[in-house]
């Protein structure tokens, strides 16, 4: 998966997106998303929740591989960082022929002074109470700048000891 990930980086930022984008029911591909995490959400007694206010029929035109990357990336960090007994949840938005998406969870929070930085490919915190616990730094960079390549946006806020939303 690592290797995927910094092939897919490498790729994107030499020759740009090739975008395969096909009709897409928002409701039925994020069910589907979110399904392969509950497992595990499961294992740590997290609340793994979808709340989507669009039309559960919203068909979009979406690149689904690249979709699942980012939105994958972003439930696998939640997941991590969420304490036992807490949520995580995916809400959804509808907005003008798009759609904002949000992963919240109830974990310790990104520290302000990382905040700025956890965009920026091979980032980790350096402050001692903050534990890597296995990342790489390459997830979100990859997320962000697909994102991006699909005229999208990704961004964090997060108070330390209250989460983080992305």
């Amino acid at each position: 998966n690592l290797v995927n990930e910094i092939l897919d980086l490498s790729k994107l930022r030499a020759t740009g997106l090739d975008l395969k984008q096909e009709p897409t029911v928002l409701y039925d591909f994020l069910k589907e998303t979110l399904s392969p995490f509950q497992s595990h959400a499961e294992s740590k007694a997290i609340a793994l929740q979808l709340e989507y206010s669009p039309e559960p029929s919203w068909t979009l035109a979406l690149d689904r591989k690249k979709l699942f990357k980012i939105i994958g990336n972003l439930l696998s960090n939640a997941l991590k960082y969420a304490p036992k007994g807490s949520a995580v949840v995916m809400e959804v938005e509808p907005l003008p022929g798009k759609f904002l998406l949000r992963v919240c969870d109830e974990g310790p929070g990104i520290h302000p002074d990382d905040l700025p930085y956890i965009f920026d490919l091979y980032y980790q915190s350096k402050r001692p109470e903050s534990k890597a616990e296995g990342g790489t730094g390459i997830g979100l960079a990859l997320a962000r700048e697909l994102a991006q390549a699909m005229d999208g946006s990704l961004w964090a806020e997060s108070t330390p000891g209250n989460g983080s939303v992305f």
